[in-house]
């Protein structure tokens, strides 16, 4: 039932809502480890932090190889304007950097497609194996300086931008 709730929040983007039940839930310790980074996650996405930094911090000193919370503290610590090594890891996850094993990769999901996909399709996709330090807007940009990438439709809702592998020939006036 709770779980219903939390979706019910969450899709009607009610942050502060959602960190109140989240935490409520976590105080009488209805929450389960599986859970329980996601009210750093929603300190996060109510613009708290270093609230959540502190929040996850705690859960990282009791399991510090859950990779939901690593991800989350990750998050945090950059939109909290911190760097990785500014945080004292007991395990610290390995960070994927926009570089060329991560632009092939996206080479070979487009690929796979066989057509063009939206710039955040892309981004999920490639990004769920591995923990990143950018964003959408930083993939777009190096794909736009890589030549094998061709965007198309590019808007100032940039999200929407598709992506393709270039024609041959091909190159970017970026």
């Amino acid at each position: 039932l709770y779980r219903l709730r939390i979706h019910e929040l969450y899709d009607l983007r009610d942050w502060n809502g959602l960190l109140g039940y989240l935490k409520k839930l976590d105080k009488h310790g209805i929450l389960n480890t599986q859970w329980k980074w996601q009210v750093g996650q929603a300190y996060i996405l109510n613009g708290q932090s270093e609230e959540a930094v502190d929040y996850l911090f705690h859960l990282h000193s009791f399991y510090p190889d859950q990779p939901d919370i690593q991800s989350a503290l990750l998050e945090a610590l950059q939109k909290a304007g911190k760097k990785i090594e500014d945080f004292s890891w007991l395990s610290r996850p390995e960070v994927s950097p926009v570089d060329v094993l991560f632009l092939g990769k996206s080479i070979d999901f487009i690929r796979k497609s066989k057509k063009a996909i939206p710039i955040y399709f892309l981004y999920t996709a490639v990004t769920c194996e591995h923990k990143v330090l950018f964003d959408e807007f930083d993939l777009l940009q190096a794909l736009k300086a890589d030549d094998r990438f061709q965007v198309l439709n590019e808007t100032p809702f940039f999200r929407y931008s598709k992506i393709a592998i270039a024609p041959k020939g091909y190159q970017n006036t970026a």
